[in-house]
């Protein structure tokens, strides 16, 4: 999840995690049979979008396993 979470505890991006944080708390609360769970890995986009989803899609790459983004240096 992309946020911008550095400006203060009164952010939009920290509301917006809190509300993805408390419907996940929910679901599972409601669906307790579901043993797999969705880990938040959060990234902050420091008020810059485009880098930030940038970052967040070769995040993805490189956990996809997909070729050429074997190496960590890119994230």
């Amino acid at each position: 999840v992309v946020l911008d979470v550095s400006n203060g505890t009164d952010a939009v991006g920290r509301i917006g995690l809190s509300c993805i944080n408390m419907a996940l708390t929910d679901f599972y609360d409601s669906h307790s049979h579901y043993k797999t769970r969705i880990q938040i890995i959060l990234r902050d986009s420091h008020k810059d979008v485009v880098t930030a989803a940038s970052h967040a899609c070769i995040w993805f790459l490189y956990l996809m396993g997909c070729p050429g983004f074997e190496s960590s240096h890119y994230i």
